[in-house]
């Protein structure tokens, strides 16, 4: 591939480092360690008696809550955004705030931080660098 100018190279190269990051970095390592600390942070902390988690059919863990979207061309966002109603039960979860007054259960008015375990291991488990690597490889990019 011949590039007239460095614009335009570097016009190429972000358009390829964002595609790897929402789709290798966003939507495959980040979503998925995400479901592992929902897994971890949120589900394996209690079972519910009074309420059925609808877990991967419409909560927190499923791919259909979990957004993914390009901030601007150097960060990618992952959410799981599960709404109940105008609450987003995600935030809710995440902060302690804004659990609904009438359900008395253990971890009420508690936080449990899946997020923001989340960010912490991928800022340092090597993973985000992995997959962006991995993805710009796929695309056919010498990179190392």
């Amino acid at each position: 591939m011949e590039f007239k100018s460095l614009k335009d190279l570097e016009r190429y190269l972000n358009k390829q480092i964002a595609q790897s990051l929402k789709n290798d970095v966003g939507k495959g390592v980040a979503r998925e360690k995400l479901k592992e600390n929902i897994e971890s942070e949120v589900y394996d902390k209690y079972d519910p008696v009074m309420y059925e988690r609808q877990r991967e059919n419409g909560g927190l863990h499923d791919d259909k809550n979990i957004i993914v979207e390009m901030i601007d061309n150097n960060t990618v966002s992952v959410e799981s955004h599960r709404m109940d109603g105008n609450r987003n039960v995600g935030v809710i979860v995440e902060t302690g705030v804004g659990y609904n007054e009438d359900w008395s259960f253990p971890y009420t008015h508690k936080g449990r931080p899946f997020t923001e375990v989340t960010r912490e291991e991928l800022m340092n488990d090597g993973s985000v660098e992995h997959a962006l690597m991995k993805g710009l490889k796929k695309q056919g990019l010498d990179v190392q």
